[in-house]
């Protein structure tokens, strides 16, 4: 699949988040994390599941965590980060994470 192209047959999705913190900007984080999850609540994501990697096997892919949010579609979970209160949110996730990676998946 290409960039921006998931999901077509419907369904639900699964948003895999990896993210490379910075340790001073904790409480910004926070801030960001607990906005855009009232966000993505209005567009209906569902659990999440949170992971602090342990150990990498193979690579270097070494978040600082890994989250997995359920979303009854790929569209609603587009929506949300489209909506202009999330958008806002940009400079702060931009400011509090040094890196981060959002993929949508499904089951096949």
């Amino acid at each position: 699949m290409s960039e921006g192209e998931s999901n077509k047959e419907g369904g639900s999705v699964t948003l895999i988040i990896a993210g490379w913190f910075d340790p001073d900007l904790a409480e910004e984080r926070a801030q960001y994390i607990q906005a855009a999850g009232e966000i993505f609540k209005k567009y209906g994501s569902g659990t999440v599941t949170s992971y602090v990697p342990t150990e990498t096997l193979v690579g270097d892919f070494k978040p600082d965590a890994v989250a997995l949010v359920e979303w009854p579609s790929a569209e609603a979970c587009r929506r949300a980060f489209a909506d202009p209160e999330y958008e806002k949110l940009i400079p702060l996730r931009d400011k509090a994470l040094k890196r981060v990676t959002y993929t949508l998946a499904r089951r096949p």
